[in-house]
């Protein structure tokens, strides 16, 4: 539990870290469950969010709708145009109090006239409509041709003649190879409607009946093909202007730029532990906690193993000894399976014995301790025939050495009985070591199934617990066979975690602990570094440390230096970004090299690429 005390919910800025492809609905439904009236959406660099004013505008409407203040926690300059632009103040971190900037917009003039010209120019290009006007266009060609004819004429073709003048008595004949130019017409039909045409223009007092024939001859027409030339003319123009603009467009639009920046990269580790629980629904930047999932699976397997364990199924030696009391002279007595030894093989003594106190006698003037004497059979501790000892002196085993040298025992006979057979037989041993066998086999294949039919998820061995369910053995010990049979059940029980969701949260985590002035530049072959630190499967959390080496250098804004070179040659271009701090080396390719050596003049056409000395 949080030992923070209630915020002033009035006063007091509320964070809300948002994913860098977090969507706007989610957002808006954050925004809606807090009860505090002011509210610092808190942004990494390059979010889908920072990018759009339409995004922002959602969010600042959906806001001031609840009553509460939006701002803005960032670094992104893109972000901080774009806010400024909506009135939305902006903050360099959770902690300043001061933002960044205040926007000032300037008031709109409520008494400045707006003019409207309602005037309609003329077009610039004027419209032929060869479908409706074409035919008319023809007639009134046809009428003119006509009528500019000399009067009395024997010809009516419009070509001039030098025949006598035609008199109105005189019959009129034409030859019947008189050419007659008609113009737009490409078909019989058409021809006989432009002659009645004509023919009724003409005046009463003469008669052109030859002239209609002349036209309705198919064998003697001309077709004129002057309103296709004139779409042919314009045809070629119009191809001609679409040629020139995909010229100047490949020309502007085609090249491409890479420019290279070569800085002083540093080593950078970080390392910070992430909190994965069962019960987190989303992620938490502020608690560093992602959400995790509980994953088991169960395996059993019946298993052969051979017994490699030796027993010796022979003889024990057995003989009689007689044991000497010279420590006490009160009666001493030995329980049935005392110990005896010769110091390399032992026996036990197969029935209780009592033993006879010591006497005291003089002789010769020096007392003389006679010790009490008993005879008891013994029995090797183990079958064997190494055990069968010629006659030999034992220690009582238990005694000290003090009363092991007064209380002893001797052999007058050579042990007899003792025999040897080593047989195969299921040892503690064989059992153990089956077990662990088995069980790291299905442990390791529980893993795998675990890890395959989960693949977006990381599994991670340590955060797994395997727990023996059956365990069943077909055999007991020192049973004599030469294999057995062993069957193990295994559950196990794993805390995983999307993959993604890790590592966009420990980036994101990363991001927010570098210094203000260096950025994070990832080559792709970096890897994070995980280990498991706590695990509690019953509660389902685990707590997973993580590490990542990379490079960081001075913080480049990549798009204040292309807009320094748009245009440049590439020897200028080189020049200008060279003079620009942080910058220890520049490279520029340009392709085509055949069309252009000059830097182009958008920005999706410029690459930018960042090496480290």
């Amino acid at each position: 539990m949080s030992n923070k005390k209630p915020p002033q919910l009035d006063n007091e800025r509320y964070h809300i870290f948002v994913e860098a492809d977090e969507e706007i609905p989610s957002i808006v439904s954050r925004i809606q469950k807090t009860k505090h009236k002011i509210i610092g959406l808190v942004v990494t660099r390059g979010s889908g969010l920072l990018q759009s004013m339409v995004n922002l505008k959602l969010l600042k409407r959906e806001a001031e709708r609840l009553e509460k203040e939006l701002v803005l926690i960032t670094i992104d300059n893109v972000a901080v145009n774009l806010a400024n632009q909506l009135d939305i103040k902006v903050y360099e971190n959770i902690k300043t109090t001061e933002p960044l900037s205040e926007p000032q917009r300037e008031a709109p003039q409520m008494r400045e006239k707006i003019k409207i010209d309602k005037t309609s120019p003329d077009p610039l290009i004027s419209i032929h409509h060869f479908q409706d006007s074409g035919e008319k266009e023809v007639e009134k060609k046809e009428q003119k041709d006509i009528q500019n004819l000399p009067e009395g004429t024997d010809d009516v073709s419009p070509v001039n003649s030098d025949k006598p003048e035609l008199r109105q008595d005189q019959p009129q004949s034409h030859p019947n190879d008189m050419p007659l130019t008609v113009s737009g017409f490409h078909d019989k039909k058409d021809i006989d409607s432009a002659a009645s045409a004509d023919v009724r223009q003409f005046p009463s007092e003469r008669t052109f009946t030859d002239y209609a024939n002349k036209i309705t001859n198919p064998d003697r027409q001309r077709i004129s093909l002057k309103p296709k030339l004139r779409i042919n003319k314009k045809i070629i123009i119009f191809s001609a202007i679409a040629i020139c603009i995909f010229a100047a467009g490949f020309y502007f639009f085609a090249p491409a730029a890479v420019i290279t920046f070569t800085v002083k990269g540093e080593d950078f580790t970080d390392n910070f532990r992430v909190e994965a629980n069962i019960s987190q629904k989303t992620i938490s930047l502020e608690e560093r906690k992602i959400p995790a999932h509980l994953i088991q699976e169960e395996k059993e397997e019946k298993k052969n193993f051979p017994a490699t364990g030796k027993k010796n199924m022979g003889e024990k030696s057995r003989g009689t000894v007689t044991f000497y009391n010279s420590w006490s002279t009160d009666v001493q007595t030995l329980p049935a399976g005392a110990k005896i030894s010769n110091g390399d093989k032992e026996f036990t003594l197969s029935g209780e014995t009592k033993i006879a106190g010591a006497t005291l006698s003089l002789s010769e003037g020096s007392i003389k301790t006679n010790p009490g004497v008993s005879d008891g059979v013994v029995e090797a501790a183990i079958a064997g025939e190494n055990y069968n000892l010629e006659p030999t002196k034992f220690i009582i085993v238990g005694f000290n050495s003090e009363k092991q040298s007064k209380f002893y025992a001797e052999s007058q006979r050579k042990f007899t009985g003792g025999s040897t057979r080593e047989v195969k037989v299921v040892s503690a041993e064989d059992i153990e070591k089956a077990v662990q066998q088995l069980r790291g086999q299905l442990e390791e294949s529980l893993l795998n199934q675990l890890i395959e039919k989960n693949p977006s998820k990381t599994i991670l061995k340590d955060a797994t617990d395997f727990d023996v369910l059956n365990r069943q053995v077909s055999v007991n010990e020192n049973d004599e066979v030469e294999k057995f049979d062993l069957t193990l059940k295994i559950r196990s029980r794993n805390i995983g975690f999307e993959k993604e969701t890790f590592q966009k949260s420990f980036m994101d985590i990363l991001k927010f602990e570098l210094p203000k002035d260096k950025d994070l530049h990832l080559t792709g072959g970096e890897e994070i570094a995980t280990e498991v630190k706590e695990k509690d499967i019953e509660k389902g959390r685990l707590v997973i440390e993580g590490s990542i080496k990379a490079k960081i250098a001075p913080r480049l804004d990549e798009m204040k230096l292309k807009k320094l070179i748009y245009g440049q040659k590439v020897g200028a271009a080189k020049e200008t970004l060279s003079q620009q701090p942080d910058i220890e080396q520049v490279d520029i390719s340009v392709s085509p090299e055949w069309l252009s050596s000059r830097i182009p003049y958008f920005n999706f056409a410029i690459k930018t690429k960042i090496e480290y000395q």
